[in-house]
């Protein structure tokens, strides 16, 4: 319960401050859950909010901004509520592979399957 709480201030916070950066924008905010999801509008476009349980009971929130292109990973500490930024990415150029780290059939294998009927 503490968990989901945590997760709901954070995607509220981010809510606030998506807000707060326009006018007329509409938010949307769900229910708690183990795993919630929430998008949020601002301005510059879509932040969308992922919060998941991790084993040794803090939660991992990921911010994706859509527009952007970023991602960034944070962990709550339940007993304290401390918030740690864990990583941020830039995912624009990953997005454009076709391929990494893959198993067969590679994506151009299935297309050239494809291409000969």
């Amino acid at each position: 319960m503490r968990l989901a709480l945590i997760g709901l201030t954070l995607a509220a916070m981010v809510a606030v401050m998506s807000w707060s950066g326009g006018s007329g924008q509409t938010l949307r905010a769900e229910p708690p859950s183990a795993d919630t999801t929430s998008s949020l509008g601002n301005q510059s476009g879509p932040v969308v909010a992922l919060s998941h349980p991790l084993e040794n009971g803090d939660l991992q929130v990921v911010l994706i901004d859509g527009e952007r292109r970023v991602m960034s990973v944070y962990h709550v500490t339940a007993a304290t509520g401390a918030i740690t930024l864990k990583s941020v990415r830039n995912v624009q150029w990953d997005l454009l592979m076709e391929e990494y780290n893959g198993t067969k059939p590679y994506p151009r294998e299935i297309r050239a399957l494809l291409q000969r009927r």
